[in-house]
């Protein structure tokens, strides 16, 4: 069974006994999986990334004047700051995160199954989704209340809420469905 370290240090994860690396970072961007991956095989460590959708968090409107607070950035990141009052921006900000969500898929499994590196080799293959259990860290699949149903007191809060709050398990779930549906006629 392998043990995994969330460390990109490859010499520290093999000197602690670990013999995989897992990241849990939502800012590690899918186009950097194959070069961990690539680097996590040279030390023999089997490796797994995560299936994201970003970040998006609400903004602490209570923070102290001249705290050292400072909001979460938006991942991935956006050409242009969004503009979370405006419907039209808060679709950008989902059609980015769904876009996020497609290549974090595509780039574990391309590097999980690419047979030069070590998964394949060692026959390791997990994929996880990133999703914690507090919808308002920002990351999470399930769904959340498309922006109609806020309340006066939600949408004072600043949620970034879509017209369609279920998009990240939609977009998740049609990842998902050709694969599922391959391993069963297997």
């Amino acid at each position: 069974m392998a043990t995994a370290s969330s460390s990109l240090h490859w010499p520290r994860t093999v000197a602690s006994g670990f013999d995989g690396i897992t990241v849990f970072d939502n800012y590690i961007a899918p186009e950097r999986y194959a070069g961990y991956a690539a680097g996590a095989s040279a030390a023999d460590l089997v490796f797994s990334f995560n299936i994201n959708p970003g970040f998006d968090m609400i903004v602490d409107r209570d923070a102290e004047p001249g705290s050292c607070y400072s909001p979460p950035d938006f991942a991935p990141p956006a050409a242009a700051a969004i503009d979370w009052s405006r419907s039209d921006e808060r679709e950008r900000a989902a059609r980015l995160s769904e876009a996020r969500i497609a290549s974090a898929f595509e780039a574990t499994v391309r590097v999980q199954t690419d047979p030069a590196l070590a998964n394949v080799r060692r026959g390791f293959f997990l994929v996880y989704i990133n999703s914690f259990n507090e919808w308002h860290e920002g990351h999470a699949f399930e769904p959340m209340k498309d922006f109609g149903q806020l309340t006066p007191d939600e949408r004072a809060l600043g949620y970034h809420n879509p017209a369609d709050g279920s998009y990240r398990l939609d977009t998740l779930g049609a990842l998902l469905r050709p694969v599922l549906a391959a391993r069963a006629r297997a």
